[in-house]
């Protein structure tokens, strides 16, 4: 495994990225993160699976895609699983931002929403075409008609939710995400794309949940595949 100059981890026989950006457990700002290397570990590498949800390397190839408005712990959650099963770990946020050399939100206020979605579409596209990847796409990917199709031709897609209120309580009013706001702007979105997640195929709600738990969830709808 070595560094890129995207300053992203780049695991040897292929170009699945891991972001360096800090981590933190239960998608909350201001907590330490443990190193994004840490779901590189194998199952029964010292934690015990009492519920058999660790998943096993390399049974399966194609992909997790979770989707899902903002807030509802695609990346901390996702993180977790790809550990558990010892599959790369993307998010296309972060990605972006990498190849992009600037932020999201910069990305929006200099060349607005559509340049953004152009951007998103191409890296997710493109990320979807690999294998043996836990990937977290944003809010609004899969309305791209194009990037749904190529993430459910390669993988198994996943629509995780949260109510509004606590969508507003991890997220707050985060510069970074460019679309949050107030509680009236998450439940308007919430609405606009209600129809969209709801034509998702499989959900988990994550409301009261910690991030362990939605793991295992991601992981046994996974298996459920096989």
């Amino acid at each position: 495994m070595a560094t890129g100059a995207s300053g992203c981890y780049e695991l040897a026989g292929g170009c699945s990225l891991i972001p360096l950006a800090p981590f933190h457990a239960g998608g909350e700002k201001g907590e330490d993160r443990p190193s994004p290397t840490s779901n590189l570990r194998l199952p029964g590498r010292g934690d015990s699976d009492p519920q058999g949800v660790a998943g096993v390397r390399g049974e399966k190839r194609g992909n997790i895609v979770l989707a899902g408005f903002m807030g509802t712990g695609k990346s901390t959650a996702g993180r977790i699983a790809a550990g558990r099963l010892g599959m790369a770990f993307v998010d296309t946020d972060a990605l972006i931002e990498a190849e992009a050399g600037r932020s999201i939100a910069a990305i929006f206020a200099t060349e607005g929403e559509a340049a953004f979605r152009r951007l998103e579409a191409a890296a997710c596209q493109r990320i979807a075409a690999q294998a043996g990847q836990v990937i977290a796409v944003g809010g609004g990917a899969l309305l791209d008609a194009a990037t749904r199709a190529a993430c459910e031709a390669n993988g198994l897609v996943i629509c995780l939710s949260a109510s509004p209120d606590e969508i507003v309580r991890r997220i707050g009013d985060d510069p970074a995400r460019p679309l949050s706001g107030s509680r009236a702007a998450v439940e308007r979105l919430l609405v606009e794309r209600a129809a969209h997640y709801a034509s998702l195929p499989h959900h988990i709600s994550t409301t009261g949940r910690t991030p362990e738990r939605v793991a295992e969830e991601i992981i046994r709808l996974w298996n459920a595949q096989r």
